[in-house]
């Protein structure tokens, strides 16, 4: 039973994204979103105040850009309130 609601979540989830990001992704299915939007190399990088996640490049990182993703500061209250943010490089 929890996974069909985890499954929900994470479909909810996907949709939420490709909303986000636009671009005919609001209407994609979520496999397409995972493989043009998640599955994708990065850096983790923690310091004392942030968590960096420096994608790797990418054709598809402009989406992402554009749609905010460079410039949302998220705090993670459960890492003692560090920032996440997102690196797309130069």
């Amino acid at each position: 039973m929890w996974r069909q609601g985890v499954r929900s979540l994470c479909l909810y989830l996907y949709r939420l994204l490709g909303t986000q990001v636009g671009n005919g992704y609001e209407t994609a299915k979520s496999s397409h979103i995972f493989r043009d939007l998640v599955n994708a190399g990065a850096q983790v990088i923690v310091s004392k105040t942030e968590v960096t996640i420096r994608m790797h490049k990418r054709s598809h990182n402009p989406l992402l850009i554009a749609a905010g993703f460079s410039k949302s500061r998220v705090p993670i209250p459960w890492l003692g309130g560090k920032i996440l943010r997102f690196d797309f490089g130069s």
